[in-house]
């Protein structure tokens, strides 16, 4: 009997969290993503989406806070700030940031998809990536007055 072989274990890791899951238009809602480099990486991208009726207020790196700054580009239906880390990043590293947005007005039921992704290449092209969605629901209105 051959037993079989064991599962690739990726190098890095995504947790992508919003503050509050349901919002009203004009309220604000925070993402955090946290990224963990389970094995030594040469350098690493970050990504963080946020899409279309949501509108980017801010965002930080808050673990270690000198990176540096974010490229925003702007895509047909959502904004995606692009982090690129071009140094050396042993095991046990964590990085973390935090995207602040406000809800634009609406007046149909929503539910919205920001998404936090991180990978980095070998020099073949082989990239090795980790990936977390979270989902918004935005109520056009209180519900308190039915």
């Amino acid at each position: 009997m051959t037993l079989p072989a064991p599962l690739a274990r990726e190098q890095i890791g995504v947790s992508y969290v919003a503050d509050f899951y349901r919002r009203y238009p004009g309220e604000q809602v925070s993402f955090y993503a946290r990224v963990e480099i389970l094995d030594p990486v040469p350098g690493l991208t970050v990504r963080v989406t946020v899409p279309e009726g949501l509108e980017l207020l801010s965002y930080q790196q808050l673990v270690p806070p000198d990176d540096p700054m974010p490229i925003i580009e702007l895509l047909p239906g959502a904004t995606r700030l692009v982090w690129r880390i071009n140094r050396s990043l042993p095991a046990g590293t964590t990085l973390e940031y935090r995207v602040t947005a406000r809800v634009a007005p609406t007046e149909r039921e929503l539910v919205l998809e920001s998404r936090a992704y991180a990978f980095w290449a070998e020099p073949n092209g082989r990239r090795h990536a980790d990936e977390e969605t979270v989902a918004i629901v935005v109520f056009p209105k209180g519900r308190y007055l039915d």
